[in-house]
């Protein structure tokens, strides 16, 4: 007998990728000032990668539970502080 596949619901964000977008929003650099409503603007980019490149990313970003997004948007960020400060 063949059993009716069973109903998924979809999943929740994990915790992980809600700590990610926490970190995304709250660590961006004072040249990105909040609009008057408090919020940022995200302005969405098309960026080109060596395909080994991205399967690393992936790699790298799976490992650590986030998605290729997130994990983009969390490196350029950190590597922009440290250039920021010099380092």
């Amino acid at each position: 007998m063949i059993a009716k596949k069973p109903k998924s619901s979809p999943k929740p964000p994990s915790s992980k990728e809600t700590k990610a977008q926490k970190f995304i929003r709250a660590g961006q650099p004072a040249a990105a000032p909040a609009n008057a409503n408090g919020t940022r603007e995200i302005k969405p980019v098309l960026i080109g990668f060596d395909v080994a490149l991205l399967a690393r990313i992936d790699a790298a970003a799976g490992q650590m539970g986030l998605s290729r997004t997130a994990f983009v948007v969390m490196s350029c960020a950190e590597r922009a502080g440290r250039v920021e400060r010099g380092e």
